[in-house]
């Protein structure tokens, strides 16, 4: 598992997604500023599908930041999801 961080120069937001065997299955956002539907747009424009593609939307993607989480760092964002279906 990966998890891939976005974030908008513009807004300052984090979209993080989730990626499972190299491929996209979600995103999480903690955010109150993005829609439902902004967060779709988001994803269909800014996460790659898969992993091995991740080069060609970092340099095509302006006014986006991206980072990759080390797998050791993945407990606090598992945690915040927790807290917030709880």
């Amino acid at each position: 598992m990966d998890v891939l961080q976005l974030q908008s120069d513009k807004t300052k937001e984090y979209v993080f997604g989730t990626y499972f065997k190299g491929r996209l299955v979600g995103i999480t956002y903690f955010g109150s500023l993005y829609s439902e539907k902004d967060l779709a747009v988001i994803q269909e424009k800014y996460m790659p599908k898969t992993w091995d593609e991740i080069e060609d939307y970092v340099d095509n993607a302006d006014g986006i930041w991206y980072w990759k989480y080390d797998r050791s760092q993945y407990a606090w964002i598992y945690n915040r999801i927790l807290t917030k279906v709880k």
